[in-house]
Formats: structure tokens, C-alpha cells, sequence
């Protein structure tokens, strides 16, 4: 009777600290972590990433955040203000790899992405980026290690602009699943999207996150 009666203390116990853990979350102001996502970013690759919207907790059977329209800065010589723009975020965190140091997506969707890729007269892409992430004393920071799920972009636009000509090249993304295992890693891609008009897929592997993101001189 002793360990049935502890059964139900211990289930009454766990009920109110999850609700508590839910109240907790669906309350709390997540627009304050704006200015600590920017400092990341910017630390990170040297440019800057605006939050115009709002950062809210989303419920459903796997609680995530979702965020609505970023805006990624472009290189300074490039021929528009911003890399990339998204219209909405969203994503799922995984609890059990935060446990050892991995931050665990379970799904990321990015709704309406905007993004340009191109070159300036020396060679030098807008994907290039000036600085390494640093901490106070300019010791070069260990990011924590990127475990990426999926990766699913909904209704985007790539734009490939030539500096030669100044012509640009738009491909309306109809759909696009992108799975890293690892910064490392190769990502693996599955495209739907139209050229000149016409559907097309792609499936394969491409270069790892890491390349895409190194800093110059690194």
C-alpha cells in the first residue's frame, strides 16, 4: 500500500512540475533573446541578423520556437543590403542531445526564403565571411556541435547573380530537405524547384556546412 501510495505522490509530482515547465515556457518573453541571437550571429561570421518579428513559443506534441521576418546582412560590396531574408521560423529542439554538448534539431522549416549568391570583380563571394567567433580575451570560440535532423525550406527563391554581366539568375524553390549530420559532414539534398519555367529535382550530396561557413584566412 506504502508503494502504491509513492507511485501516485511521485506521478502527482511529475504532472504539476511539467505543467509548471509548460506555463514557464508558453509565458516567457523569448523576443529578449534578440539581442543575444545578434551577438552570436555577428560574432560568428560578421554580419548581421535582424529579428523584425516576433520569437514565440509554439505548442503541439513537440513544443518548438518559431521566429517571422529575419534578415541576414550581405557582404558590403554586394549588390543588395541583405544575403538572405526569411519570412518565418520554425524549430523543433531535441532535449536528450543538448546533453552532451550537441544542439539537436528535430525539424527546422524556413518558410519563404530570399537568398543571393555572387561574386565581386576578385573573385571573393558574398558567402565569405571577415571574422571567426571570439570570445572577451580573443581566444577563438568552440561552437557547440550541430546535429541537424532535416532541414525543410518551403516556397523559396535562389537568385545567382553574375558581376560580370550583372544578370541574375532566379530559381523559385518549390521545396528543398536538407539533412546535416554534422558541420563535417556532407549535406544531403533533395530539391524540387523550376528553371526557366520548367520542375525540376535534384537529389545528391554537396559540400560540408563548415566549408560553406569558414572565415576568411581560416
Amino acid at each position: 500500500m506504502r508503494l502504491k501510495h509513492l507511485a501516485i505522490v511521485t506521478a502527482a509530482t511529475l504532472i504539476v512540475l511539467v505543467a509548471a515547465s509548460w506555463i514557464v515556457l508558453a509565458t516567457y518573453d523569448y523576443n529578449k533573446l534578440k539581442p543575444t541571437i545578434a551577438r552570436v550571429v555577428r560574432e560568428a561570421t560578421g554580419r548581421e541578423l535582424t529579428i523584425n518579428g516576433d520569437i514565440r513559443f509554439e505548442f503541439g506534441l513537440t513544443p518548438g520556437i518559431s521566429a517571422t521576418d529575419l534578415r541576414f546582412q550581405n557582404a558590403s560590396w554586394a549588390s543588395r543590403k541583405d544575403l538572405a531574408t526569411i519570412r518565418r521560423v520554425e524549430m523543433q529542439v531535441a532535449l536528450l542531445p543538448l546533453l552532451s554538448g550537441e544542439i539537436g534539431f528535430r525539424r527546422l522549416a524556413i518558410f519563404e526564403p530570399d537568398l543571393i549568391l555572387e561574386m565581386n570583380a576578385s573573385g571573393a563571394s558574398n558567402f565569405d565571411f571577415d571574422m571567426a567567433a571570439e570570445d572577451a580575451s580573443g581566444d577563438t570560440l568552440v561552437m557547440p556541435k550541430l546535429a541537424f535532423e532535416n532541414v525543410l525550406i518551403l516556397r523559396g527563391k535562389f537568385t545567382y547573380r553574375d558581376s560580370q554581366t550583372g544578370k541574375e539568375y532566379p530559381i523559385p524553390i518549390d521545396r528543398l530537405l536538407l539533412q546535416i549530420p554534422d558541420l563535417e559532414e556532407p549535406i544531403q539534398i533533395h530539391l524540387d524547384a523550376t528553371y526557366r519555367g520548367k520542375p525540376c529535382q535534384v537529389k545528391g550530396n554537396m559540400v560540408s556546412l563548415a566549408s560553406l561557413i569558414q572565415p576568411k584566412g581560416r
